[in-house]
């Protein structure tokens, strides 16, 4: 906020929505889980909170941060040459893909993302 980036709406849950989205990447179906890898996993959180609207503002930067977070706590972010998996200007165009995207384009975004993080 100091940096004149963020209002004060900026974080704010509306609802409970967020610790759902959060719970989802542990969710089991049948006993499985149903995002059995880190990238799907990773893929869920950005894609449902940029989409799930949890917070009254700044959704697509909090969905890209915990994005990049949960790679970099799962030490999945660098590639094999040590270089990031998805750089800054990556990171904004996914984010804006998301956003951007139709319903019906759900699974076709995550799998782009998913292919990008592998």
């Amino acid at each position: 906020m100091a940096k004149g980036e963020a209002g004060k709406l900026f974080g704010n849950e509306k609802d409970d929505s967020f610790k759902g989205i959060l719970g989802s990447v542990s969710q089991t179906i049948f006993g499985k889980l149903a995002y059995p890898t880190i990238e799907g996993q990773a893929v869920q959180l950005l894609y449902s909170i940029i989409k799930g609207h949890p917070f009254s503002d700044g959704n697509k930067r909090i969905g890209s941060f915990i994005f990049v977070w949960f790679l970099e706590q799962n030490k999945h972010h660098l590639n094999a040459n040590g270089e990031r998996k998805i750089n800054n200007n990556t990171l904004v165009t996914l984010a804006l893909a998301v956003a951007q995207s139709l319903t019906e384009q759900r699974e076709t975004i995550k799998k782009l993302i998913m292919n990008l993080i592998k």
